[in-house]
This record gives C-alpha cells, structure tokens and sequence, in this order.
C-alpha cells in the first residue's frame, strides 16, 4: 500500500508511529471496539496518552470538545460505554479517531451494527466531518446505499482483487464490470443525499437520539459506575452479609489483641503455675481470671486466640496478595504472548503443582528451621498457580477482542494494552480468586504450625494451639482447648469461602438485576 507515495511496508517502528497520527481506524463493532471496563474520556483520551499529546486537565478539556463535536454530552465524561447506545458508542469511536486531527480514518463497516434510524445519523455525521474538518475517508462496505451517500470515488472488489475504480456517479450510472452490474441489481440503491452543515446535523442527531444538546459551559462531570449496584446486591445475600460481618468482627479481634492483653493483664506466653494449673498440674477451665481457660503449660487461651487470630490473618492475606501478583504476572505474560512464552510458563505451572506440598515443606525445614517467612514462602510458592491458569485463560479470550485491537492501531505497546485494557477486566477474577485464595492459605498455615513446620512455639497460632491440645490427648480433659480454636479455624475459612462466592455473584454482570419492590 501507498499513502502520499510513500510504501507502507517500508515503515520501521517510529515510522509506523508517525504514521498512526495520521491514519485512524473506526470500528465495525461499537459494542465490542471499547472497553466495558474503562470510562468514556479515557477511551477517547487513549491517542493523547499513547502520543504523548496531552495530559492532566488540558486532555480532559480537548476529550470534552470532541464529545461535543460528534453529538455526545460532555458531561457524560466519565460513564461507561455500556451507559449508551449503539450510534452513540459509535460516536465515540469517531470521536476517538479523531483525537490527533488524522488525514485519512478508514471505516470498517461503520454502520453495519446500528438500526436503519441510527444509521442515518452516523453517516450524516460523517458526512459533515469530513466537509468541516477535511478528512479523507477509506470507507468499507458491503451495503451499496451506504457507500453512495458517503464516496466520492468506489473500488469495487471481488475475490479479494480490484475490479473496478472510478467515480461514484460513473459506478452507478455505467457500471464496467459484470460483478459491479451484478451487484447493483441486487440492491435498491436510493440517490444521494447531502445534509447541512457538521453543527446543523449534530444538533438534529442529538434531538432524535434523545440525546441534550452540548454544553456551552464547562459541564460538570458526573462519575457513575456498578458499585452501588454491586453492594445492593451483596447486602440482599444474607449468607455473604453474615460471612463479612464475621469477617470484620474477626479482623478487630486480631487487631485489638494487644489491647485484650493490656485488659486481661495476661502475655501470651506467660505461664502462670500458680492460677493457671489445677494441683493436679492440669489446664484450669474457663473461669472469672481467665475467660477462656488456659492450656496445659497455664497460658491464657483468650489472648492466644486473639494473636493466634492476627497470625492466621497475617499469612491468608499477604500470601494470597503475594501468590495473586505472581499468578498475574505469569499469566498474563503466558496468555497474552502464546507461543513458546506460553509453553514455558504453562509447563512450570504444571511442575509446580505435581510437588508435593508437604514433603517439600518438610525439606525446606529441615535445611532453614520453621518461621513466619519460610510458612508464607511456601504458601505463595504452591498457591500462585492456581490464579496463574484463570488468568491465563481469561487473557488469551481477550486479546482477540476488538478494542484491544483498536488499541494496538493507536500505536499502544504489549505493556500498555496488558495493564490498561486487559488488567481492567480481569478485576472480577482477581477480587473473586485472591478472597477465595485466603482460606486456603490459612489453612496451610494452620497445617505447617500444627505439625510443628510454620509459626516458631511460643509464639501463638491456631494451628500450633491444636497441636497443643492433642498432645498426650490433652483435649480429653481440657475441652476449651479445641473448643475455640478449632471453630475459630473452621468459621474462618468458611466465611472467606462463602464472601468469594457471593463477590462472584454480586460482580457478575450478566446476573440478575435488582428490581425495586413495589410499595
């Protein structure tokens, strides 16, 4: 191809850059060419940033100006593009090519999505851009009506090859090729029609569209998005509501350990022989001094449980966040790239998981001796596949949707589409799995210390207090032993467990909507 004389093929990396600001490409499909996940002014703001045109308030000002220019609602700045229709999601395309005053915008079946009512506006809208602003139209289409309201000049196309070039009035007066008068008999092809001025026309689309008209002071920008929704629908789940109220209640516990300490007067490793162990030598049942009895060696079992409560908390929550970036990472580098990067990573996934978990952690023991550090290491090392494969596989779906291609004709790079396109919709996935991921790791935790691999004695943890109560079968005579940190353990787990299941849910969009009751 040539443009301006110069070969296309020819263009190295800046050249193609270059090249980009002077050619833009709006999409057949407005419903899959933006980005569900990403505002309306960022859509449109996408060739300032990757161009380094503008930033900050300048851009929101020249985003605003063109979303006046294709017949948008500046003030609609910050939706998203599921808040509008089909013409005006196309609108915003538009308004995207136009970012970087581009010489030629090729349309790819621009209409061929909307309504016939629709379609009408977008083309008059096309029209009178191009008379206002310029432009040079590459117009592609199957429907011979549109094309004769919109060129001047039509190559018609068979089989991939050129049969015909010549001006619009010449095609479909004298047509030279029998493809051409094949074409032209199969179709009703009204004459054409030409509109008033870009100004006239954006204003009559707007009234038909039911679409206000554009501002004539600086709007106001209205932020909306699913959160309100979102929350209803998690508050009406009452398992989820209950499972997050425990949650909270659990994660004040733990962080008011120090002042249950300074309240009941007991360290958590204090041993107290005179009050804490019957004559017998044995563990004192709960009582007025100590409310939740003590263990065998006349610790207090309440304050143990409350740091044993930070521990289990402190590990779930940075492992699974540690063992979610890796999973990230590592996904998306596999899904995204494919090929030999994909086989690699995906290969050291299936690896990792075919170790066994505790043999592994028994040899990493026995070399550095249990702690905090080893316990999450390992709890990241074997955790962090399993979100690697969601993402992964939510990736490759994505990067063959249509508004990462979009993306890479505006000139972004691997890094930007993977971090501002794709990352977006994965945050369901990631919120769901990394919640999910920290029952799992507390259990883990729990495991390591109850078999003496994790959290170093004395300091506290469930686990190693369950340990504790099973030791000579203590627990036969001490009850409260396993009593409180065993459900402590179960409820847990089972909270986390049951808040995924409802964030999956509540974040689902093609979940059911909430309908007002009637009064």
């Amino acid at each position: 191809m040539l443009l301006d004389g110069k070969d296309m093929s020819t263009l190295d990396r800046a050249g193609w850059k270059e090249m980009r600001k002077r050619v833009q490409l709006v999409f057949r499909d407005p419903f899959g060419s933006l980005n569900p996940r990403r505002r309306v002014g960022a859509i449109i703001g996408d060739p300032f940033r990757l161009h380094h045109v503008a930033s900050g308030a300048d851009r929101k000002r020249r985003v605003q100006e063109l979303m006046e220019i294709v017949g948008l609602n500046p003030e609609h700045y910050n939706r998203f593009p599921s808040e509008f229709s089909g013409g005006q999601r196309q609108r915003i395309g538009i308004a995207r090519a136009l970012a970087l005053n581009p010489a030629l915008i090729i349309f790819d079946e621009p209409v061929s999505a909307l309504d016939v009512s629709i379609r009408a506006q977008v083309l008059n809208l096309m029209r009178s851009l191009q008379q206002e602003l310029g432009l040079t139209y590459l117009f592609i289409s199957h429907d011979l009506a549109v094309v004769r309201q919109v060129c001047d000049r039509i190559a018609v196309m068979n089989k991939g090859r050129i049969v015909e070039l010549a001006e619009a009035e010449t095609v479909y007066n004298n047509p030279q090729d029998d493809y051409t008068r094949t074409l032209l008999a199969a179709s009703v092809v009204p004459p054409p029609q030409r509109g008033g001025s870009m100004r006239e026309l954006v204003r009559n689309n707007s009234e038909r569209s039911g679409m206000s008209a554009p501002a004539t002071t600086p709007p106001t920008v209205v932020q909306r998005g699913s959160f309100d929704l979102t929350l209803r629908r998690l508050i009406r789940d009452r398992a989820t509501l209950v499972a997050f109220i425990f949650i909270v209640l659990l994660v004040i516990f733990a962080a008011l350990a120090p002042l249950v300490e300074a309240w009941i007067g007991h360290s958590p490793i204090e041993q107290f022989r005179e009050t804490g162990l019957s004559p017998a030598g044995l563990p004192v049942a709960p009582n007025g001094e100590f409310i939740f009895g003590t263990d065998q060696l006349g610790r207090d079992v309440l304050v143990r449980l409350a740091y044993g409560a930070r521990v289990s908390l402190l590990v779930g929550v940075v492992a699974s966040l540690l063992a979610a970036l890796i999973g990230i990472t590592v996904g998306m580098l596999a899904g995204f790239f494919g090929g030999w990067v994909d086989t690699v990573l995906s290969r050291a996934m299936d690896l990792i998981m075919s170790v066994p978990f505790l043999l592994c952690a028994l040899a990493l023991v026995s070399v550095s001796g249990p702690s905090l550090s080893l316990s999450i290491g390992v709890i990241v090392f074997f955790s962090w596949t399993t979100m690697g494969r969601v993402i992964r596989g939510q990736v490759k779906s994505l990067r063959e949707r249509e508004f990462v291609r979009a993306s890479r004709s505006l000139g972004a790079g691997s890094l930007s589409i993977m971090i501002i396109d794709i990352l977006p919709n994965l945050s369901v996935p990631i919120i769901v799995y990394t919640t999910m991921m920290i029952p799992g790791s507390i259990v883990f935790e729990a495991t390591l210390s109850f078999l003496g691999l994790g959290i170093v004695p004395p300091a506290p943890s469930w686990g190693g207090m369950l340990a504790d109560a099973g030791a000579n079968s203590i627990y036969l005579v001490a009850w409260w032993l396993v009593l409180f940190p065993g459900p402590a353990l179960l409820f847990t787990t089972l909270s986390f467990n049951i808040l995924g299941d409802g964030l999956r849910d509540a974040l689902d969009p093609k979940a059911r909507p909430i309908r007002r009751r009637k009064p």
